[in-house]
């Protein structure tokens, strides 16, 4: 039964982890948001227990781009749950200027990319413990035109935020290939998925060329 069932939805607070959220909420199971702003985070935790009629929904808060507060949130919901059946991994950015996180880290590489890899591997002993768990990783056709920059993951010689995005997509499926290899034998299904080019609030809040591309293209969506 669904009631029976954990799922944790990072980038819920709006776009399309926000209606995988309440879609997952609509079915009974318990539900948990992953957003990184509160106010955000609340208003959305709200709408979809008024929508869905399941109060099982809870909001956890956390700066994905940050390992430490990833950690934080493995922890927090290996305290609540004794098995996650099923682990949507959707929180994304593009950045067109280059920043680094608290650990030093590219922005995009650590929120597209290390967040996934990073959260995945600290919830391996919660989903095993499921008897059917499933991962499920969101990247995007845009890895076609990617490469991992091995020399300089971090682009510090010549950054593009498309390019970073680019190369953080293609680690997305690398990383979803060798988790299916590494987790042959278990109950553990892994996905990753393309969603397709849709209108929700992705890049509008980059301030520069990206933002001005999704705004003048956004009618089309």
């Amino acid at each position: 039964m669904s009631r029976n069932k954990f799922a944790i939805v990072t980038g819920a607070n709006s776009g399309l982890g926000k209606v995988a959220a309440l879609e997952l909420a609509k079915t009974g199971m318990q539900v948990t948001l992953v957003c990184r702003n509160p106010e955000k985070g609340k208003s959305v935790l709200r709408e979809i227990k008024s929508v869905s009629g399941n109060q099982r929904v809870e909001l956890l808060l956390c700066d994905l781009s940050s390992q430490r507060q990833v950690a934080e949130l493995a922890k927090k919901i290996r305290s609540r749950y004794p098995r996650v059946d099923i682990l949507l991994n959707n929180a994304g950015a593009i950045n067109s200027r280059r920043t680094l996180t608290e650990d030093g880290i590219e922005n995009t590489f650590a929120t597209n990319h290390l967040a996934y890899f990073h959260l995945t591997n600290l919830l391996l002993d919660r989903l095993k413990a499921s008897p059917a768990a499933r991962v499920i990783n969101v990247a995007s056709q845009a890895q076609q035109g990617g490469k991992i920059h091995w020399e300089d993951p971090g682009l510090a010689e010549k950054y593009s935020g498309m390019k970073a995005y680019m190369q953080s997509k293609l680690a997305n499926i690398m990383f979803s290939n060798e988790l299916v290899n590494r987790l042959k034998g278990t109950k553990i299904s892994v996905n990753v998925v393309h969603p397709g080019v849709v209108r929700t609030g992705f890049g509008r809040n980059d301030g520069g060329f990206m933002e001005f591309v999704v705004k003048l293209f956004g009618p089309l969506l």
